[in-house]
């Protein structure tokens, strides 16, 4: 079976040397290995039910293998996305060109190598410690989404023909984000959703527009087409840098079927997938002080919410199974501990338990999803500070250090 660690850096990316190397690690590689269609996986919590995973492995010198690795792959630059399987492809974005332009790529699960690379777009902008392909790619084994940082995002066949193009910024006006756009588009029962969380405020060398055309909003589209299934604004009463948002929206099972919850902008929000319409909001910040942005997404489990709030000042959860605008009464229980609430990294879901992990402190911090009972926290250790969201399967977890 296979499994793909997730990276996912949003804004701090730093490459590993001139190219980013694709390591995948793997154990018996099996067709009836579980796909892994977006960036938290099939089951939208980070976990999936792959076995038989190895817990250590080296990389030749040469990158020509090692240990428990069955191949390594150099890709043309840059990216920070996470490597999505649908049977036996890899798709994955990345820099080319010396960073001028960004590619999509389709990779041979079991051999590496590189089925197709098709430019999808000239570099727009720069960004600090960032690039264009934070975005993780979505596919339904039917087609693939790729989303880059400048707001374009292009529909490609499995076969890497070119479906549709999109322009985020294009159509929608300005993406105001100081360290890029970062959100991944998501494939959830045959749509793709996809969150522009945005402020006003206006960086480095972003055209100024009339205020009014810069609002954040949520989009449904079709897969095949690309068009607008639909499109629903999500005006609220934030203030500064609190509106923008990095994260991705993520669908939870409630009583009443899937819901979308899209986080930031000083709320937590549920939506019918269907329509858009919004079913609950919770306000985490009632006074709408500037709290600055959030870049970790929820984490789901046991129909429950796990959310952080910005710069890891708290981690709270709520019951998804609610309607209406909630008060505090509505937060099952809170943990006020910085030195254990992430900022950058999403909180996993695996086997009854939720996992918390504080990348700067690198600490990990195991929670009873129903009492918020810490079960136990430990330091990580190694030389480098951690922006990767953590994956689990066959009873272990998975994270990735800055270096690699």
């Amino acid at each position: 079976m296979h499994m793909i660690p997730t990276t996912n850096r949003k804004r701090f990316l730093r490459p590993i040397g001139s190219a980013l190397v694709a390591i995948f690690l793997s154990w018996g590689l099996s067709a009836s290995a579980q796909n892994w269609p977006n960036w938290r996986g099939p089951n939208f919590d980070g976990s999936t039910t792959a076995s038989n995973l190895p817990d250590t492995w080296t990389v030749n010198s040469d990158r020509t293998g090692g240990e428990n690795i069955a191949w390594v792959t150099d890709l043309p630059g840059s990216g920070s996305g996470t490597p999505i399987v649908w049977g036996d492809r890899v798709f994955i974005s990345s820099m080319a060109n010396n960073d001028t332009e960004y590619v999509g790529l389709c990779v041979d699960l079991y051999t590496g190598k590189v089925l197709w690379k098709k430019t999808l777009g000239l570099t727009e902008k720069e960004l600090p410690n960032n690039d264009m392909c934070s975005p993780s790619a979505t596919t339904d084994g039917k087609m693939v989404c790729f989303s880059f940082g400048s707001g374009a995002t292009v529909g490609v066949s499995m076969d890497g023909d070119i479906l549709w193009r999109r322009h985020l910024e294009k159509e929608y006006s300005t993406l105001t984000f100081q360290f890029g756009y970062s959100s991944s588009p998501m494939m959830i029962d045959g749509k793709i959703y996809i969150v522009v969380l945005r402020g006003t405020d206006f960086y480095r060398h972003t055209p100024k527009v009339p205020v009014e055309q810069v609002y954040p909003f949520i989009l449904c589209l079709d897969p095949q087409t690309g068009e607008n299934v639909w499109m629903q604004k999500r005006l609220l009463p934030s203030v500064g840098e609190s509106f923008e948002s990095y994260v991705s929206a993520i669908p939870v099972l409630t009583n009443e079927g899937q819901r979308l919850l899209v986080y930031g902008g000083d709320h937590l929000t549920a939506h019918r997938l269907d329509t858009g319409a919004e079913i609950w909001r919770y306000c985490y910040n009632p006074t709408h002080e500037d709290k600055w942005r959030l870049i970790a997404s929820v984490g789901v489990g046991e129909g429950l919410v796990l959310a952080g709030a910005p710069r890891g000042q708290w981690l709270f959860a709520m019951d998804a199974n609610q309607k209406g605008s909630l008060t505090e009464d509505a937060v099952k229980w809170r943990l006020d501990d910085r030195n254990l609430t992430p900022d950058v990294c999403t909180p996993l879901y695996y086997r009854g338990r939720f996992y918390a992990l504080e990348g700067d402190r690198k600490t990990m911090t195991c929670l009873d999803p129903q009492s918020g009972r810490i079960i136990w926290s430990e330091k990580i250790g190694g030389p480098a500070i951690f922006r990767a969201s953590p994956v689990a399967a066959d009873d272990k977890i998975y994270f990735i250090g800055m270096k690699g």
